[in-house]
């Protein structure tokens, strides 16, 4: 057998299920049960809103910074790929050994072996949400555009300062460095897509002068530009709950 990714989903489903069952054993209520996640967790929620395998196991959604509109999944073909190649690196070809060799590979040696991004363009070996037709019928966000998805009131919002990580990440633990002058005016030009009126519009926005250092106007930009923009985007959705 192939690998297949995303286990989260099958997991957090066992657990809802799990809830349904017992949680009037702790004085809960299996019809009023709430799912949140903020980031990985958030857009972890959105696919918990698409997939059809947990209709009615959950009645309310939040997503903090974990915007839908903009997560995409990839083809089986994609990531059966991926992890026929992760598997052949610790010696596990194709064939029916695979699965059972690599539940021996230790968990440390296994999370050194892939890296956590979304670029399905890299070579490197990586996992994301997979478009599979069962679990994940469609594009999860072109089902949340369409309103196909399970039907419950939910909440989108932000973190105040989400994109600070990002600067932190990219910046000044890779350079060790404050962001300069060049790198936020190169941040400012590739958010505006060549749109010469937005750049200007962002160039004054994010500057140094409004926020006090070119790292905090990068983290403000990169919070409204990767997280709250997109989750105005979501709730404006006439289909959205």
């Amino acid at each position: 057998k192939t690998l297949f990714p995303y286990t989260t989903l099958f997991r957090s489903q066992a657990a809802l299920r799990w809830v349904k069952s017992n949680v009037a054993s702790f004085g809960g209520d299996a019809g009023r049960v709430t799912i949140f996640g903020e980031s990985a967790g958030g857009t972890s929620m959105c696919l918990h809103l698409v997939s059809p395998q947990l209709a009615g196991l959950f009645h309310r959604a939040i997503s903090e910074s974990g915007p839908c509109t903009i997560l995409t999944g990839a083809s089986i073909d994609v990531l059966t790929a991926f992890s026929e190649k992760l598997a052949t690196g610790f010696g596990c070809p194709s064939g029916p050994d695979q699965l059972a060799c690599m539940r021996k590979q230790a968990v440390g040696d296994l999370n050194a072996a892939t890296v956590l991004d979304s670029n399905l363009s890299s070579q490197a070996v990586h996992w994301s949400p997979v478009v599979d037709g069962v679990s994940i019928p469609d594009q999860p966000d072109k089902m949340v555009r369409e309103g196909r998805y399970n039907r419950v009131p939910t909440i989108f919002g932000t973190n105040h300062d989400e994109g600070r990580l990002m600067v932190m990440a990219n910046y000044h633990i890779t350079n060790l460095l404050p962001v300069s002058t060049a790198q936020l005016a190169d941040e400012i030009a590739a958010a505006a897509q060549g749109d010469a009126n937005v750049q200007a519009q962002l160039t004054a926005t994010y500057s140094k002068d409004a926020y006090g250092s070119r790292d905090k106007a990068l983290g403000a930009m990169l919070t409204d530009d990767s997280f709250a923009c997109h989750a105005n985007n979501d709730v404006d959705r006439k289909s959205v709950v």
